[in-house]
């Protein structure tokens, strides 16, 4: 299904632009419509993609890896001369907001500053690379992609021939006593802790109404403090044994033990949802944005490969 949360457009352009030295002569990699592209501006982006993985590397990867990040960094410089002719810069609130929402969703200011300055970028740096990172969003969207747009036609096509994108996913909410035991434990360990957790099972058969009770007496887990309440989960949040046994149940039921990698166990199933097919309705204009994001993506590389055409390239990389 398609969750409510679609990613802005991957457009594998770079954070960071090259700055060329002021005073110091430079081996030049590029050279884009009279701007350079310096040997140590490319490294430095190597080093901030890479970071420690780069020691992994072999020579040919490196140098696969440099073609290809000189590449985007053309292709950022192209987007970045073009947005200059064609939007305004972005002004210093809508810049700050840009950054502190980077912030937010990477932990703290704190956390990314460390985390660039490991990878030898600093705030100075970043600031600017997200300055040009507003400028040429905003001329995609004002210039570049304006006029894509995605029918109704399309919508309901695209629903109708990938209906699996639109099945809500199958949950199961439970309750559940843990009786915790090491998988490598000795075996008489592992015998008593079986012969209690099976006394509990058998009290729990005589009385399933009260599971919330003895759970919260007998469970090991956390949980116990909501009568070993789960909530809602789908099969790929818990481990494979105490999935299938969940799943497998109806409402209601309860299961005999179940041994995972943290013990023994004994769940109830409280109900089940999920399964169904969402109403296009109810995902249009996510959808919407989808399939727009889509045809954004597939635009911009024949646009750039256009103004490529149209613009003074010139590669000088060994």
């Amino acid at each position: 299904m398609i969750t409510k949360k679609i990613s802005c457009l991957a457009l594998s352009l770079m954070l960071f632009t090259s700055i060329a030295g002021a005073e110091k002569k430079e081996t030049v990699v590029a050279e884009v419509n009279g701007e350079t592209i310096t040997e140590s501006a490319l490294e430095k982006e190597l080093g901030f993609q890479l970071g420690s993985t780069a020691s992994q590397m072999s020579d040919e990867e490196k140098r696969q890896t440099r073609v290809h990040l000189l590449d985007k960094m053309i292709d950022r410089r192209l987007l970045s001369l073009a947005a200059a002719k064609a939007v305004a810069a972005p002004s210093e609130e809508e810049l700050n907001g840009f950054i502190e929402q980077m912030y937010q969703s990477s932990g703290s200011k704190e956390a990314v500053l460390k985390e660039l300055a490991e990878r030898g970028v600093d705030e100075k740096e970043l600031k600017d690379g997200a300055r040009e990172d507003l400028k040429i969003m905003k001329y995609l969207e004002e210039v570049v992609f304006k006029d894509i747009k995605v029918s109704d036609e399309e919508l309901e096509k695209f629903y109708k021939e990938k209906p699996e994108m639109f099945v809500k996913p199958e949950e199961v909410t439970a309750r559940h006593i843990l009786f915790k035991v090491a998988e490598n434990a000795p075996e008489d360990e592992v015998k008593s802790v079986q012969e209690k957790a099976e006394k509990v099972l058998q009290e729990v058969k005589v009385a399933p109404d009260k599971f919330a009770e003895i759970a919260t007496k007998n469970s090991d887990d956390s949980s116990k403090s909501k009568g070993g309440d789960l909530g809602y989960f789908t099969k790929e949040q818990m481990v494979k044994p105490f999935a299938d046994a969940s799943f497998a149940l109806k409402p209601g039921e309860v299961s005999d033990l179940v041994r995972s990698q943290f013990g023994f166990h004994i769940i109830k199933s409280e109900g089940k949802r999920g399964g169904e097919t969402v109403a296009l309705a109810e995902v249009k204009d996510r959808l919407d944005l989808y399939l727009k994001r889509m045809k954004q993506k597939d635009y911009l590389a024949t646009y750039l490969a256009d103004l490529r055409k149209k613009s003074n390239v010139k590669v000088n990389l060994k």
